[in-house]
């Protein structure tokens, strides 16, 4: 069971890999990859984020 900071240090972490591979791809020059790496990346951030979220409203909701 993750605490809303861990969510939100594993979302940091993704978005940080994923702009890497992103830049990667684009230095790579393989433009349709990147896109669709940086969509896939944006997907799980918000994601997870949004877990996080309810995560957080549900913790307080028993205190």
């Amino acid at each position: 069971m993750n605490t809303p900071s861990q969510s939100f240090t594993i979302a940091a972490l993704a978005s940080a890999l994923t702009l890497a591979i992103v830049f990667v791809l684009i230095y790579a020059n393989s433009a349709n990859l990147a896109a669709a790496a940086l969509g896939t990346g944006a997907t799980g951030i918000l994601t997870v984020l949004t877990i996080g979220l309810l995560d957080l409203r549900r913790t307080r909701g028993h205190q």
